[in-house]
């Protein structure tokens, strides 16, 4: 989607979230969309604002043009829906933009000019594969045993993927319980999840 037809106001981000949208906005020539939310100094909104702003907008078939992330249960909520989430393409991203994008003390300054940064720093996010970490002594104290005494846990970890939707699916049970008023703690969700995936967690074990 080219937005740079687009005019109207953009529902954007609090300031000191990362992605520079006046910077993306102002030289990327979008300029037919401005940023006219109650948070200062940017006209951003909050996240729970933005969200009830895509789901009225659903409700009364109005046109919206929102920043969102992911993983994140609502992109997943209106897919292959009319309202299914379309992305704005930007110049891609590289270390030279991130490099030159404005720090959150820039993008929270009163001043405009601050607040633009720099035209190499105005390409579009990064989608960052979620990684499993932990510390490097478990594969090094687990090789110090012999084949037969070495634990299956380090391997398990090792071929463990967890994917973005994956992490909307667990989000999105405790965001629905959340909205529901019920008692429906992280690792619930997570066992749930669990639950329903039982097969694919048992293939991975060597």
């Amino acid at each position: 989607l080219n937005a740079q037809k687009c005019t109207g106001a953009l529902i954007g981000p609090p300031c000191e979230w990362a992605t520079p949208i006046e910077s993306q906005l102002f030289w990327n020539r979008i300029l037919g969309l401005s940023m006219e939310g109650p948070l200062s100094p940017n006209g951003g909104y909050t996240n729970d604002q933005r969200r009830e702003i895509w789901q009225a907008a659903n409700a009364t078939n109005s046109d919206v043009i929102m920043h969102w992330f992911e993983p994140d249960p609502l992109p997943l909520a209106f897919f292959g829906t009319n309202f299914s989430f379309k992305m704005i393409e930007l110049p891609p991203p590289n270390n030279a933009c991130f490099n030159h994008r404005p720090l959150v003390s820039e993008r929270c300054s009163k001043s405009l000019r601050e607040r633009l940064g720099h035209i190499d720093g105005s390409c579009m996010d990064n989608t960052e594969l979620l990684q499993s970490v932990f510390v490097k002594s478990m594969k090094v104290d687990n090789q110090k045993l012999s084949k037969v005494d070495q634990s299956p846990a380090y391997e398990t970890l090792r071929n463990l993927k967890v994917m973005n939707l994956d992490m909307a699916t667990i989000m999105g049970k405790r965001y629905q319980s959340d909205q529901n008023d019920n008692i429906y703690d992280p690792r619930e969700a997570v066992c749930d999840w669990v639950v329903h995936n039982i097969d694919v967690l048992k293939s991975i074990i060597p």
